[in-house]
């Protein structure tokens, strides 16, 4: 049997104790605050206009800022004041640019009811992601216009108008209107587009390339995917105060007052919504705290160092679908597979990435662990001939994944409660009850076998100590409906 006696195994099961959970809120916490007072700067000025092609040799941002200049880019103004009631009437085409998959539908508001009429799917491969940024801009375009022809085909929207359209954008963005924003590091495998593209205006090049392939849109709103999320709940449920996105990537949004900004973030809002609304919605970009607060062990520190930006998104290295399959094949390969030769390690173990989270869901929620054996042993072989996993090794390695992804869900956790106690106003208005309702979306808080429910009992453990009662929702879609719900309040 292998002993879990390693001490970064210790520290990370160590990581879950009530005290180490309190001292992680407090510290996000006070990050976050000291985020609301931060001033953005950009680091450089912008590459060449969105409507050129740009060189990939433009500098990127990964070059000249450090893990402290991240937090400035933080708590940014989404330019979402006017909130759903609804009552929201219309169709809209939502795009979804994710971490992984482009998704665009059509969506239909009527009175009290909304209606998903058409979505489509493509997947962001490799192929997609090292093309340059005008060339990706234009196949988002030629995407967008093949369902335009469905709706119109189908009489969703009248032919020869201008489409409504809200964008879903799941990477950092400098937002400067409710429409545009200059597009920030991208991460998430994205690292030679998002040297090109950075800086760019985003509706600007949105608009520029549909209009190249005679495509007429009209770009009213664009959104984080978190900001997407809490405004797709909240069209249904006015307890919404927080959207939280935990997939490829990981992000949050908050409700607040707009009292809560300082000069300089209110700077950035529409003077006009600052005399017809009392709240907004902040894009925290929650992926970019935890600098020298988060709990970290040794395979923290080498993923890290081999991500493509260190010190980028510490938060998100810790929680995210992208990275903890990975943190877990570091524990077993330095532990399980450490004595093995190469010709024994399972297939795709050796190598960066080669073992994914849904195989790590698949081994946790499994009860036989014969079965889990075999599950595990089909998604990684051993080569015929060579010895494949015990049974002690395979609870070892069950194990290792539920210290990874409880962790993760500890930190999730910690996340939200920094939010609701480091950002939200301390009284709830009237009418709103005590209940903090954050809605969730995202294949790991979805699919993960038991994540969600950890992330629950964590919330109702360090709720409780702070006089909070906090309650996940998970809302399907949510990227989709949320970019339809911002285009129809604007």
């Amino acid at each position: 049997m292998v002993a879990m006696s390693d001490p970064d195994l210790a520290t990370l099961a160590a990581a879950l104790s009530s005290e180490s959970l309190d001292q992680l809120v407090t510290g996000l916490a006070d990050s976050m605050v000291m985020a609301m007072q931060a001033v953005h700067t950009p680091t450089q000025p912008p590459p060449a206009p969105a409507t050129t092609t740009t060189s990939s040799s433009s500098s990127s941002p990964s070059n000249v800022q450090g893990p402290e200049s991240y937090l400035p880019s933080t708590m940014l103004p989404s330019y979402i004041s006017a909130l759903p009631t609804g009552l929201e009437k219309g169709t809209f085409i939502a795009v979804d640019v994710g971490g992984s998959t482009l998704r665009i539908g059509v969506v239909s508001f009527e009175q009290d009811s909304r209606q998903l009429r058409y979505l489509t799917s493509e997947p962001l491969d490799a192929a997609i992601r090292n093309i340059d940024g005008k060339s990706f801009f234009l196949w988002l375009a030629s995407q967008l216009q093949s369902v335009v022809y469905v709706a119109e085909a189908n009489g969703w929207i009248e032919e020869g108008i201008s489409v409504p359209v809200g964008v879903t954008w799941s990477f950092p963005l400098d937002q400067t209107s409710v429409s545009s924003g200059r597009i920030l590091s991208m991460g998430k495998g994205f690292a030679a587009m998002g040297q090109d593209i950075y800086g760019w205006d985003l509706r600007t090049v949105f608009q520029q390339c549909c209009k190249d392939i005679g495509l007429d849109m009209d770009l009213r709103a664009v959104v984080n995917d978190s900001v997407a999320t809490i405004l797709s709940h909240m069209q249904t449920d006015r307890r919404c105060k927080i959207g939280l996105i935990l997939g490829t990537g990981v992000n949050a949004s908050v409700k607040v007052p707009i009292t809560c900004l300082d000069e300089e973030k209110l700077s950035r809002c529409n003077p006009r919504d600052l005399e017809r609304y009392a709240e907004c919605i902040l894009n925290t970009e929650l992926s970019m705290f935890g600098t020298d607060i988060l709990p970290r062990t040794r395979w923290d520190a080498e993923l890290d160092a081999s991500n493509e930006k260190p010190g980028f998104q510490p938060f998100e290295m810790m929680v995210s679908g992208r990275y903890i399959a990975e943190l877990a094949r570091y524990i077993v390969r330095d532990t399980v597979l450490k004595f093995r030769p190469s010709s024994s390690v399972p297939a795709g173990l050796d190598r960066p990435y080669g073992l994914d989270t849904s195989t790590m869901s698949v081994v946790e929620g499994e009860l036989d662990i014969q079965f889990a054996r075999q599950q595990f042993l089909a998604r990684h072989p051993c080569k015929e001939g060579r010895s494949g996993i015990t049974i002690d090794e395979m609870k070892f390695i069950k194990a290792a994944f539920y210290a990874v992804s409880s962790r993760a869900a500890a930190v999730v956790a910690a996340g939200i409660l920094a939010l609701a106690v480091g950002v939200l106003p301390p009284s709830t208005p009237p009418g709103d009850g005590d209940e903090i309702v954050v809605a969730a979306t995202g294949s790991v808080i979805e699919k993960y076998s038991g994540f969600r429910l950890r992330v629950q009992e964590f919330l109702n453990l360090l709720g409780q100590r702070r006089g909070k009662k906090i309650i996940l929702a998970v809302t399907g879609d949510s990227s989709i409906w949320g970019a339809a719900v911002a285009a129809a309040i604007n």
